[in-house]
This record gives structure tokens, sequence and C-alpha cells, in this order.
């Protein structure tokens, strides 16, 4: 390694670049932690006061409920799109045979499933806001959504096809980042939920709960109990996702967006302009889903804060493996 790229590198071999990023993340994120840990129940009051009324579990704001509704779109949208670079890869790269095939009817497939997820999810709180959730038992909603998201998958492969031959290939590893990505963040969201067992503040705020203490129940982001009894859940709130407030699931969907980040290193985009757009969207459309779900009472803002954390961070993770490590390892031809 040359002299100039050794002082770009840390102790441990990690990019100046990145660790810069991850030391004024840490300090700005500890900050936020710090406010939200004591003031969470003030801020929901505030944000909820004009959209979420007294004895309510689901808000009557517009802008609440769009996002509500849009919010975890970018997660099905990058794994979609990483799909469609790793179909264009497989018959890019390998020889006619029949293993071409399968792995090319399978990231097919997988971008199926993704546009499929992503549809199904955005009908469900569309119709769970006019309370007719029982439309989507039918067969033909579920044939319907099917239907679109081969047809979607079919645009998208058309799409990405466009792209330069080299562009496709220098994007492996960017899908394979985002497909990490994903599964991690949101695995490890997951993974959370059930043990912290948060009460969300609209499922206090309801009638019903005022029978078990209400916001007597509030819990900080740190206080884990675990996930009440179905039942109980069903009795008191009508919903057995009302203690999983922490963390935000819809924020770390929507903080996927941050995969465009890597794009920047992926493709070797020099243009500034291209570059503030590349960070600045997806932190902007991230900030944006947080809010709602605040103002919907839906999560705390501790909840939204450490959701849209993992994403980033995950991003920082995979970027620095895959996308800055990665080509200096990985030849791919």
């Amino acid at each position: 390694m040359s002299n100039s790229k050794a002082r770009n590198k840390g102790n441990f071999g990690i990019s100046k670049k990145t660790l810069i990023a991850i030391v004024l993340f840490i300090v700005i994120f500890a900050g936020l932690l710090l406010t939200a840990t004591f003031k969470d129940l003030q801020v929901s009051r505030i944000l909820t006061k004009l959209s979420l009324p007294g004895g309510q579990y689901y808000a009557d704001d517009i802008f609440g409920r769009m996002f509500e509704t849009v919010g975890c779109a970018p997660v099905y949208l990058m794994l979609s799109f990483a799909f469609h670079i790793i179909f264009w890869n497989v018959i890019l790269r390998t020889k006619d045979t029949l293993l071409k095939w399968f792995m090319a009817a399978i990231s097919v497939g997988c971008a199926v499933a993704s546009y499929y997820v992503m549809y199904k999810d955005l009908l469900t709180y569309i119709i769970r806001q006019i309370d007719q959730e029982d439309f989507l038992k039918t067969p033909f909603i579920g044939f319907s959504l099917l239907f679109m998201g081969c047809i979607t998958c079919f645009l998208g492969t058309l799409a990405v096809r466009n792209f330069k031959d080299e562009t496709i290939k220098d994007l492996l590893l960017f899908a394979i980042a985002v497909i990490i990505m994903a599964a991690v963040a949101n695995g490890l969201v997951n993974v959370i939920k059930g043990p912290a067992g948060r009460p969300r503040y609209r499922a206090m705020n309801m009638d019903s709960a005022q029978m078990i203490g209400g916001f007597k129940n509030y819990k900080r982001w740190y206080q884990f109990s675990g996930q009440p009894d179905d039942n109980f859940l069903r009795w008191y709130y009508g919903s057995t996702d009302a203690c999983k407030s922490f963390p935000s699931g819809h924020t770390c969907s929507a903080g996927m967006s941050y995969g465009l980040i890597m794009l920047i290193d992926a493709l070797k985009i020099k243009d500034k302009k291209k570059k503030i757009a590349l960070w600045v969207c997806p932190i902007v459309y991230t900030g944006i889903v947080a809010v709602s779900r605040i103002m919907v009472g839906a999560h705390f803002f501790s909840d939204v804060l450490v959701g849209g954390t993992i994403a980033f961070l995950s991003m920082l993770l995979v970027r620095e493996i895959f996308i800055c490590k990665g080509s200096h390892f990985i030849k791919i031809k």
C-alpha cells in the first residue's frame, strides 16, 4: 500500500471518511438519545396534539397516514433493484447452462416477491385505515397483487437493462450489500421489538387502556419487559402490535434509502451535486417518515431515532465491507 493510501486509513484499515462519519454520528446520536430518554413523552404529546384525538388508536392526520402507508417502500424498492442487478449480472457473466437460468429465475422470483410484499403492505395500511381488513382475505386481492408484482418486475428488469454493461457489473457488489443491509437492519429491529415490549403512545391513548392505567404504563426505551399475552393485547388494545413501539420498523425500512449513498463509491461518482443529492434525499425522507410515526402515536422519539440509526450503521458496515474493501479483495470480471 502506498504512503498516500496508508494515510487515508485508520489503525484498523478503516477509511478516514468512514471513521469521521462514524465518530460524528455517534456524538450526534448520543445527544439525541439522551434528550429522547427524558423527553419522549413530551415530544409525542406535542406532535400528536392535532392528529391523534384522545381515546383513539389510529390517527386522523392525512400526513401521518400517508407516510404510514408509503414509509416502508424503500426497503422493497432497494431490494427489487438489487435483484434486477443480480439478474443481469447472471445473464451477462454466466455461461449458458441450466445453472445460469436457475439463478436468473431465483433473482426474478425474489424481485417479484419484493414488489408483491410492497404492494400488500401499502394496501394493508390503506384498508386498515378505513376498517375493512376482511377485504384483504379475498383470493382476488392476492392474485391482483401478484400480477402487479410480476408486471412491475418485468418493467424494472427492462429499465435496468438500459444501463451500460459495465455499470451493471460495477453494481453487483452494491446489490449484494443492499440485500445484506436490509437483512441485518430489519432483522435486528424485529429481534429487539419482542423483548422490549414497549407500549405505543397510541395504545396508551385508547379509552380501553385507561382501565389498566393508560399512560401510567409508559416505559422508557431501555426498560425491556417482554410481550404481553396476545389475548390481553386484543382485549385492551384491539391489536397485537400495541407493545411493539421500540424500535421503529417503519423508520428502519425508510432508512434503507441510505443504500443510495453507497452508489457514490460503487459508481465512483465525482459530481458534487449528485453526491449531495444521494446524501440529502435519504436523510430527508427518513426524517419525514420518523416525524410522521411520532405524529400518529405509533412511536416515540427514541424509537424512530434507534430505528433510523440501525439502518444508517448497517449501511456504513456493508459499504465498508463490500464497496470500499470488496472491490479490492473480490475480483469480479
